[in-house]
């Protein structure tokens, strides 16, 4: 990458993917893993990140202001280090090998104590964790129980937590021969699961297995994984699921790091499961992809560890269409530069996560950034972009200018009218809380009706994107079903 800078202020209408320069994190060292845009432009962040300026704190939770600067009014401590999840008033972060429960200003909620704390739980090798409404967990990894009976009862690799912190005695604990990692929640309750096993619950299975919602075996489904570092799956309404990460098929020596499963388990040969994706300064050619998000309805941005995608430059974000194949728009060679962490050079995204009020946020590890026109090599673990209306420019809105949205709460069906002279629309998205892109649809006309009955209860934000504007983000509430 060049080593222009560009911090000029930003003017008039903004291109695609545009760098906001007003935004700098000063973080030198570490990584960000995990991210919360906030409301009121704040935004929360978890990993393992130390400063420039020795005067601040570095930490494993922190939040920072809507210019980047860390926010001295969140109580920074040891706590966090892994995924954020918002839950009510509160968030829960991964903490090594467990979880645990904050309040929004940083303080621990001691009404969720430390899992080691439960004299029947002894987590060895951590996982991925899942926030159920109520508060209740289910995490992975490899954690040894015991009862006051019996003693030790067995290694087990998906537990059920209360949302008081204690194991859920009346769910029943699964095993496998190995670790399970990284999980997702499907739309059927259902939940996709990666790991380094070949038994679960004394069936034979592949490193990517399906559950039901009790944990049991879903043995319609298999794969054939013989090696498998499990990143991020994107489930898909015809019961197909890509899945990001690196990954070995039983005879074959090609390791894949984006692919689509069929509703079996099996690989779908209608995408290009062979994406040639790698990295050329040190980390052993690794170039896992660590995130799939979906741009519109005909696109994905995918991040990760990669500088090349079949021998162009892509610094660690990269577009593909819905059959899996490179494009050069809007992004372009574009992307991340890297950093020497001690040990060697590292440039990684770890994913894209939409900003409640506009734009987008990236974050990861690395030094610098380049969106194509400006390069600015003080972006430092997190930067802020501008939206995704691709191929046309941005311009403000004028002032109340907002979505109109009835009912509100809604359970199933909620109508959204379009503000006067909004013109053609390109899409209407709805983002959950986290700032993930849930829902997406290119209706005609001054109104249209979305169907949100498969959403799960909780906040939401819907926002319109026309020819000429993306108006700002209008929030809305499902109910429980």
């Amino acid at each position: 990458m060049a080593a222009t800078v560009g911090v000029a202020a930003i003017a008039g209408a903004q291109a695609p993917f545009d760098l906001d320069p007003s935004f700098e994190a000063y973080f030198q060292n570490g990584g960000i893993g995990s991210i919360v845009p906030l409301a009121d432009g704040d935004v929360l962040v978890s990993g393992n990140m130390t400063f420039s300026n020795q005067l601040q704190p570095g930490g494993r939770t922190m939040r920072l202001n809507p210019d980047g600067n860390q926010d001295l009014g969140f109580v920074v401590s040891g706590v966090g280090g892994g995924k954020l999840v918002p839950w009510t008033d509160r968030y829960y972060v991964g903490v090594g090998q467990g979880v645990q429960r904050i309040w929004p200003d940083g303080i621990t909620d001691d009404s969720f104590p430390i899992l080691e704390f439960d004299p029947y739980i002894h987590l060895l090798q951590g996982g991925d964790y899942h926030v159920f409404p109520d508060g209740r967990l289910v995490i992975t990894g490899t954690h040894a129980l015991y009862d006051s009976i019996r003693g030790f009862v067995g290694l087990y690799n998906l537990i059920w937590i209360t949302a008081d912190g204690r194991l859920d005695t009346t769910r029943v604990h699964r095993r496998g021969n190995g670790d399970l990692s990284k999980m997702r929640e499907l739309p059927d309750g259902k939940f996709i699961i990666g790991g380094g096993l070949t038994e679960f619950e004394g069936h034979p299975v592949g490193n990517i297995i399906r559950v039901h919602p009790d944990g049991a075996l879903d043995t319609t489904f298999q794969t054939n994984a013989s090696w498998f570092y499990p990143a991020f799956y994107h489930p898909l309404a015809d019961g197909k699921v890509i899945c990001t990460g690196d990954v070995v098929f039983s005879g074959s020596d090609d390791t894949l790091h984006v692919f689509r499963l069929l509703p079996d388990g099996s690989l779908d040969p209608t995408f290009n499961n062979h994406l040639a994706m790698w990295r050329t300064t040190d980390m052993d050619g690794i170039a896992g992809v660590s995130s799939i998000t979906p741009l519109g309805s005909d696109r994905y941005i995918v991040t990760g560890g990669f500088d090349r995608v079949e021998g162009q430059f892509r610094g660690g974000i990269a577009v593909i269409d819905t059959a899996g194949y490179l494009l050069d728009e809007p992004l372009g060679e574009v992307g991340c530069g890297t950093f020497w962490n001690g040990f060697y050079n590292i440039g990684l995204i770890v994913g894209i996560v939409s900003d409640p009020q506009s734009g987008y946020y990236i974050f990861g590890s690395y030094h610098g950034y380049n969106d194509g026109t400006t390069n600015d090599v003080y972006q430092r673990m997190v930067s802020r972009l501008y939206g995704l209306d691709v191929g046309v420019e941005e311009e403000p809105v004028q002032a109340g200018a907002i979505l109109s949205l009835a009912p509100n709460p809604a359970t199933d069906l909620i109508r959204v009218n379009f503000p006067t002279g909004a013109g053609a629309v390109n899409n209407l998205e709805v983002l959950d809380i986290t700032g993930q892109l849930v829902l997406s649809a290119r209706p005609t006309g001054q109104s249209a009706v979305l169907n949100v009955a498969d959403l799960r209860s909780g906040v939401y934000f819907v926002r319109l994107i026309t020819a000429g504007a993306v108006y700002p983000a209008s929030r809305f509430e499902v109910l429980p079903h």
